[in-house]
């Protein structure tokens, strides 16, 4: 009798003992899991408050007394990838910068100069230079090139091809990126636009390019980022590039690398209040094309019929910010309408 309860209770044991090693097992097994599903560390916090984007308005002295929004543009989507910009040093963008200038004979070495306490290197033959901006890896190059009188001028197509070459070379944009072109001649002082592309003398082709299938805005007067001009012998004459050199090269190459995070943007409840409340920064007001109004008259209304959501090229705290691009008309207090465009940022 006493031997069958001893025995029974060793039964007992080892079954509570196994149990316990199969729920210890299973406990064991159950934070493992949860360790490693979670995701990576991330920039994303979409709690955060963004910086805000900075503008450069076209008047100061506009009031517009009406602003509204009357678009069938799809909503626009409710969440947005903030790009974080890649460390790098003045030597990673001197290298970078540097087969640029050698193309152009720029060989000298680049000096370091300072405008508006902000750092720059600047490579210089004659009155041919390339300005760096160390800040932020935006550049702007002049080049006048002596170019033998006999040399045959090309045609739009051809220009178009060099430059698209010499961008693409230097991986500046990729070779699908939209562009429009400006026709400009040379006046009595300065380059004037011409009336009739047949009397360009230079080819002005302003890109596009894009992050996340999103455009790139300068957020200026001219919004495009990269305006490179061609001259009807087929000769770069000037480049403005106002996005971070270093980080779009790498978006092109290996955009994996790249830090993002994912960041809520306006409703279009929240759109409608901003225009409502005159928060747009109109940057460019014309009567036609290339034709400016005058910044001193005000505005009476505003109807804004298109909104694009894109990024400012200039970086802001080290992040690439999203902003919305309105476009529309606007009626003068002398009556006269004009097309105007805008910038909102994207985020509350």
């Amino acid at each position: 009798m006493l031997k069958n309860i001893i025995l029974k209770l060793k039964q007992l044991f080892v079954s509570k003992k196994r149990l316990i090693i199969v729920l210890g097992a299973i406990f064991l097994i159950t934070i493992l899991l949860s360790i490693f599903s979670q995701s990576p560390p991330s920039l994303d916090q979409s709690s955060e408050t963004l910086p805000q984007p900075q503008f450069s308005p076209y008047s100061k002295t506009f009031q517009p007394q009406k602003s509204t929004l009357k678009t069938t543009s799809s909503a626009p989507d409710k969440t947005v990838s903030v790009y974080k910009l890649p460390s790098f040093s003045n030597i990673d963008l001197q290298s970078r910068i540097s087969p640029i200038a050698n193309q152009l004979d720029l060989t000298n070495p680049p000096e370091t100069r300072t405008y508006n306490s902000i750092p720059h290197l600047l490579w210089s033959t004659g009155s041919n230079y390339l300005n760096l901006n160390l800040n932020t890896g935006q550049f702007y190059l002049r080049y006048t090139p002596l170019v033998p009188p006999i040399t045959p001028d090309l045609n739009e197509s051809d220009t178009l091809q060099i430059a698209q070459q010499f961008l693409t070379q230097h991986n500046l944009i990729n070779k699908d990126t939209p562009h429009k072109t400006k026709y400009l001649q040379t006046g009595n002082y300065e380059i004037d636009p011409a009336q009739n592309p047949d009397d360009a003398d230079f080819y002005e082709f302003h890109f596009y390019p894009t992050l996340n299938t999103l455009p790139i805005y300068s957020t200026s007067i001219n919004d495009s980022p990269v305006i490179i001009t061609i001259t009807k012998k087929g000769q770069i004459f000037e480049l403005n590039y106002q996005i971070p050199v270093t980080f779009y090269s790498t978006y092109l190459t290996n955009p994996d690398s790249l830090t993002t995070s994912t960041h809520t943007i306006k409703t279009q409840q929240q759109i409608n209040q901003a225009i409502s409340q005159n928060l747009p920064t109109i940057v460019k007001s014309e009567l036609e094309p290339d034709i400016p109004a005058d910044p001193s008259i005000n505005l009476k209304t505003i109807t804004y019929n298109q909104i694009t959501l894109g990024y400012q090229a200039s970086p802001n705290q080290n992040l690439l910010i999203p902003v919305f691009q309105l476009q529309g008309t606007a009626e003068l207090e002398d009556n006269n309408i004009v097309q105007i465009t805008a910038y909102l940022s994207a985020t509350p």
